[in-house]
């Protein structure tokens, strides 16, 4: 019986030192399993992350750009009617001073000027004729030129 107990013993000690060998691997596949889904994660995380810093970007500018549009909008001078003048020939001629520069702007080096025309809204570019006889002959960074006749007026923003 002691000689079964001692074959038992020693099979039991041989299949013990089989198998944690087994054991440690195992162990060790699952611990590098897990940090490798973790390392997954974490990109994941990341990746999300930047997208919505990109989309929070983006918002940004926006807002930027329509607070910068409110701004200019709030500086438009409310539109006053003012009477007209009649040439001879019975057609209404605007006076200068009911001509205002709202705004300049350039774009690939192309200026553009909004006018304010007797109450009217008008956008202009170098070379544009106003109704009233009014020609645009130059725009830069912070005043428009106009020309009519031999008269000269120098609109600022």
């Amino acid at each position: 019986m002691e000689k079964n107990v001692q074959l038992h013993k020693s099979v039991l000690v041989a299949l013990v030192a089989a198998v944690l060998p087994q054991l440690a691997t195992a162990q060790t596949g699952a611990a590098d399993a897990t940090s490798q889904t973790s390392a997954a994660s974490t990109a994941d995380v990341i990746a999300k992350l930047n997208a919505e810093g990109a989309i929070l970007e983006a918002r940004l500018r926006n807002a930027t750009l329509q607070a910068d549009i409110d701004r200019l909008m709030q500086k438009t001078p409310v539109a006053v009617q003012t009477p007209t003048v009649t040439a001879t020939d019975g057609s209404a001629v605007a006076k200068i001073e009911d001509i205002h520069a709202l705004s300049i702007g350039a774009f690939d080096g192309v200026y553009e000027a909004r006018l304010q025309v007797s109450g009217e809204v008008v956008n202009v570019r170098k070379g544009d004729e106003l109704q009233n006889g009014w020609k645009v002959v130059n725009i830069d960074d912070s005043a428009v030129t106009l020309v009519r006749g031999h008269e000269h007026k120098t609109l600022r923003v």
